[in-house]
């Protein structure tokens, strides 16, 4: 399970820490609710800019990024983030209400796309496996 995965990158011990850009209170509280079994710490922010400062302060295990920001699509936020060489090793994954674009999310940065709406375990399970990404790489 997630809890017993190492978070290197904060120092908080085995709590990863991910931080959701998404404009949607509704998206927020589901993805925060279907997260709750992997216990992670869990930081917010509505816009590109919010996201990109917080994830400045924060140092998170992995971004999720909404593809429908209003300051900025997601994968801008992912070239800003990647951009930034204190950031430059973030895993990202793009949230989207459309049909994954798969080819423009690697062009961007991302390590990994999902549609909306999505299979709960199909979810975690990527969300899984980028926090190990991290854990490993550090």
């Amino acid at each position: 399970m997630l809890q017993d995965v190492p978070s290197s990158r904060n120092g908080r011990g085995v709590t990863p820490t991910i931080l959701v850009v998404d404009d949607d209170e509704y998206v927020h509280e589901t993805l925060r609710a279907a997260l709750r079994v992997m216990k992670p710490r869990i930081v917010r922010a509505s816009t590109a800019e919010e996201g990109l400062a917080l994830a400045r302060d924060e140092h998170p295990d992995l971004a999720i990024v909404d593809l429908g920001l209003p300051d900025a699509d997601g994968y801008e936020l992912t070239r800003r983030l990647r951009a930034d060489p204190a950031l430059a090793e973030l895993r990202i994954l793009i949230l989207t209400g459309h049909v994954p674009d798969e080819a423009a999310a690697e062009a961007a940065g991302a390590n990994a796309i999902i549609g909306k709406p999505f299979r709960l375990h199909e979810f975690l399970a990527l969300v899984g496996e980028q926090v190990r990404e991290t854990a490993e790489a550090h």
